[in-house]
């Protein structure tokens, strides 16, 4: 399959101007944009676990702020469930989080089987590829249900590039099994694994499955560092938020421990309503600042020559790059090729990092 990729060019000088553009730093090690940190804190402090075991904000952070890219990229059509595996949990534990994001609650949260070559009791291994009973890491969007030779079960697209693309064909679903009980981790001492499915209870598969199916947001979780720094979704700034962050405070410290503020008269609003766009905040110096291009290929040589250029590719399948994308880059030709020219005649050091994203035919 043809693929486009996106190079990450990480840029230790320089100067980049991004007009009406609100960015937000990589999420792996850094701080977001103000607003988007305060929004996805304040979803996290108001989500109710009903009792249920509490999953690690870093987690939820990562999950949140992908779903986020996806709504914008309307990748999702059932935007009310985002469902949660955190991979990094011993399996005999309940390390699946299926969360009502408007009703800011958690429905389930249970067991889930990963693949027999990923790990015994703790998943360490993953795989995008055909017959290698690993589980995928990142993002997917639920499918259709279907009743097969496990039972009821749903089909997943994986949309994080090549870290689970291959979803689909390697028949990755969600289904019920026997080996995934407290019954089977008592006898034998970790949970049952899969050929790669994020396998659930029996009781559990039918009402998990009715309620996440046909376009909810899944996303398998693990610190593999290699997947964090390059996953489009958890990379790419987000510029919009839901129509109820306006009722939020946004110069509340997102790291507070209280909630932040509710501004005066304001009412709750469903997340899948309408969209605002992300004010503009002022950039730090040291900001991380994006833009998009399309390349011509002597320009990523001259790049991977250059001593104080990193250049990371990512390759994404050109099935997936939504038109959201490629008005984005569109808009930018004109932006990249005035940071050349001001490259070119800027005699002083800025010390401003910038990171040009760009995508190759």
């Amino acid at each position: 399959m043809r693929a486009l990729y996106f190079i990450l060019i990480i840029c230790l000088g320089g100067f980049v101007f991004c007009p009406n553009t609100v960015l937000a730093d990589k999420i792996n090690g850094k701080s977001t944009s103000s607003q988007t940190d305060v929004y996805i804190k304040s979803v996290y402090n108001k989500l109710n676990f009903n009792g249920k075991r509490k999953l690690k904000y870093q987690v939820f952070h990562k999950a949140f702020y992908g779903y986020l890219n996806m709504l914008e990229a309307n990748k999702l059509s059932n935007r009310r469930y985002l469902s949660i595996c955190d991979f990094s949990l011993s399996s005999n534990t309940n390390r699946l989080w299926v969360i009502d994001v408007i009703a800011k609650r958690v429905v389930y949260n249970t067991l889930v089987a990963h693949g027999t070559a990923t790990g015994e009791e703790f998943a360490t291994r993953f795989s995008n590829i055909p017959e290698s009973h690993q589980s995928s890491l990142g993002f997917f969007v639920t499918a259709q249900s279907y009743s097969g030779h496990n039972g009821y079960s749903l089909r997943l697209s994986g949309v994080d590039g090549a870290y689970n693309n291959k979803a689909m064909s390697r028949d990755i679903v969600i289904h019920g099994a026997d080996y995934v009980s407290r019954a089977f981790i008592k006898g034998n001492k970790r949970l049952g694994r899969s050929w790669g499915c994020p396998a659930v209870e029996h009781r559990m598969a039918g009402p998990i499955i009715d309620r996440i199916k046909n376009g909810s947001c899944l996303f398998i979780y693990h610190p593999t560092k290699s997947y964090l720094k390059s996953s489009y979704w958890l990379n790419n700034p987000v510029r919009r938020l839901p129509r109820e962050a306006k009722r939020y405070n946004f110069k509340t410290n997102p790291n507070a421990q209280n909630e932040p503020a509710l501004l005066p008269g304001a009412e709750e609003q469903a997340v899948n309503e309408e969209f605002q766009e992300v004010a503009p905040v002022e950039e730090p110096v040291d900001s991380t600042v994006s833009v998009v291009y399309y390349s011509d290929p002597t320009h990523i040589a001259e790049a991977k020559k250059d001593k104080n250029i990193n250049v990371v590719e990512i390759a994404i399948p050109k099935d997936q790059v939504t038109p959201a994308m490629k008005k984005v880059a569109e808009q930018r030709i004109k932006t990249i090729r005035k940071y050349q020219k001001i490259k070119k005649s800027d005699k002083k050091d800025k010390k401003k990092d910038a990171t040009i994203v760009e995508i190759k035919n």
